[in-house]
This record gives structure tokens, sequence and C-alpha cells, in this order.
């Protein structure tokens, strides 16, 4: 268990603080926008946080972090620059198929992180605007824009399920697809399942109330994700084999 914990404690170093440095760009670039917006504003028609999150700006710089964490992911455990990354999981015998596993679990740690901040970034905006407008904190209206905004309603979908499933499910794709990318990249092979899984996230992520059909075809594309990429592994080539 020691060498699967050693091999867990790797993936997440490689990828922790290149994450948090990503994500705390992303959060300050959309303060800094919606810091702006409110700035420019009419004071007579302040502008209420639907409309700031709702802004182009917001959604190109989680889109943009968004893609690049998902290129950070897939590249960590590839060979690159004379790094062969297969000789220290030789070390510690462990199979790259538990280490592809045990890397998904750090892929997901690092997709939640995103979330993370991405919810903190809107919380805070919110307190800025009551502050700049010198507003009380009112919970209802927090509570509302949750519900009719599109992107906050994805980005928390409270009271929805079937959202919230979608979402745990195309997280756990993504960690798996992104964690099988090194491993068939090692093997001379490119992997598509990465990127289709992260541009139906980029363009269908945002959700309005009550899209259930939407939400189930998403459920059926991160299934299809995770069970392309299972069998990939289980049909790849052996690890003694691999060079």
């Amino acid at each position: 268990m020691k060498q699967h914990l050693s091999v867990f404690g790797l993936a997440v170093r490689g990828t922790l603080y290149k994450t948090a440095a990503l994500c705390l760009a992303a959060a300050l670039a959309q303060i800094g926008f919606c810091l702006y917006f409110l700035r420019s504003g009419s004071p007579d028609a302040p502008l209420s946080l639907e409309q700031l999150i709702g802004a182009p700006s917001f959604a190109r710089i989680a889109g943009v972090a968004f893609l690049a964490l998902c290129a950070l992911l897939c590249f960590s455990g590839c060979d690159r620059g004379g790094t062969h990354s297969i000789y220290t999981l030789r070390r510690l015998r462990v199979s790259e198929r538990a280490a592809v596993l045990w890397a998904a679990v750090s892929n997901a740690g690092m997709l939640a992180l995103l979330w993370a901040s991405q919810l903190a970034a809107v919380l805070i905006i919110e307190l800025i605007r009551r502050q700049f407008l010198s507003a009380a904190p009112d919970p209802q209206t927090l509570l509302i824009a949750f519900y009719r905004c599109r992107y906050l309603h994805a980005l928390l979908p409270l009271r929805e399920i079937s959202l919230l499933v979608r979402n745990l499910l195309l997280l756990l794709a993504l960690a798996l697809c992104c964690a099988a990318f090194s491993y068939h990249q090692r093997r001379g092979h490119f992997r598509l399942e990465p990127l289709v899984l992260a541009l139906f996230v980029l363009f269908f992520f945002p959700q309005q109330l009550g899209s259930l059909e939407s939400d189930v075809t998403l459920m059926l594309v991160a299934l299809a994700g995770i069970a392309v990429s299972g069998y990939s592994l289980l049909g790849g080539v052996s690890d003694e084999t691999a060079s």
C-alpha cells in the first residue's frame, strides 16, 4: 500500500501547484473584470450578480481555465524531454494501470479544486457587488441567482439531482480519460476522449433549471467516456512489454 500512496503522492505533486496557480489566476481575472463592469456601470441601474456572471468575459475565462487544466492533467504523466515515468513506476513496483487509477483520483481532486475556486470567485464577486452598492447581504438574492443564471445553476445545482449526478459523472469521466491519456502516449498513441469530453463540457456545462433531457444526454456521454477509456486500459499493452 505504501508504494500505491507514493504513486498517488507523485500524481498530486505533479499537478497541485500548477492547478492552484491556474485556479487563482482565473478567479482573479474574473473578479477583476466584474469589478471593472461594476465601476463602469450606471449608479442608477446597478448590475445584478446574474448580469456579471452572464457576461461573455466571465465564461471565456472559465472556459480557458478549464481547457488549460484538462491539458495539464493529460500531459502531466507523459514522456517528454527525456523523462520516462515508467522507470519510476517500476522502481515502486506498481503497475501502470494502477498508476492510472491513482492519477485519476488526483485528477478528480484537481477538477474539484477548479470547481471550488469558481464558486469562491462568485461569492467574492457578490460580496464586492454588495460593498459597491452599500447594500446589506441578502441570501435570498444569491439563492435566486443560482437558480436563474445558467452557469451558476450548473456550478451549484442545489436541489436538482439530475444535474448533480451529471456533474459527478463528467468529473469522473474527465479524470479517468485525462489519466489514461499519458498511458497511451507512452505507447505512441494519441487518444481523443479527453478532448471530446472537454468540448462537451465547454459548450454544454451551463444549464437552466429543468433540463433533464440534456442532463441525461451528458450522463450518457460521460459513461461512454468512462467505458471507452476503461476498455482501452484493459485491452492495452501489458506493463511488462511497455517500452
